[in-house]
Parts: C-alpha cells; structure tokens; sequence
C-alpha cells in the first residue's frame, strides 16, 4: 500500500475469583486487563500508540435475614498514549427483598 496502513493488535485477559467466606458472606474479586497495539505506517515514519487499561473490583456481600449488605471497591488504570488515568471507587448498599402472598 503506497499511502501507508495501520496494524492493530488487541489483547484482553479477564478472571473472576468467588469464595464463601461465612455462611452468610460472599467475596468476589474480578480482573480485566486491555492491552491495544496501534501502528501507523507511512512512507516517511511508523508511529506506535499503547492502550493498556486494568480494572479490578474487590466486593463482599452479606445476607442478614432479608437484608443484602454489599462493600464493593473498584480500581480502575488506564494508560493511552502519554497519559494516566486512575479511578478509585467504594461503593456501600444496602437492600431489603419483600415477599407477599396473595390468595
């Protein structure tokens, strides 16, 4: 190709770890990691541009009778091109399920 061309390359890892940690107590943790690979060829030069993003989120859950308790924490890096990104998030919910019985 005489104008020139691009080639990109992705890569993407994800993995989800879960263990009960009471009867009553759950903890996840997730990992997803992005890596892109973008080459411009001209007739003159050939530019590379990294990506590269990593998030993980740290959550525990824990059931009280009708109560759903949930600690999630999230961290998020993203690196494109010459600059940074963080991201860092607690999140605390608390949720209650209703049953009704209708005759």
């Amino acid at each position: 190709y005489k104008e020139g061309g691009q080639d990109i390359v992705n890569k993407f890892l994800s993995t989800t770890y879960r263990r009960g940690l009471t009867r009553s107590s759950v903890w996840n943790l997730e990992v997803n990691w992005d890596h892109e690979e973008l080459t411009e060829i001209t007739d003159d030069d050939i530019e590379t541009k990294i990506s590269t993003q990593l998030v993980v989120k740290n959550g525990v859950l824990y059931q009280l009778r009708s109560w759903l308790l949930t600690a999630e924490h999230t961290y998020k890096r993203k690196t494109q091109f010459t600059r940074d990104f963080i991201e860092t998030k607690v999140m605390l919910t608390a949720s209650r399920s209703f049953g009704f019985m209708w005759q």
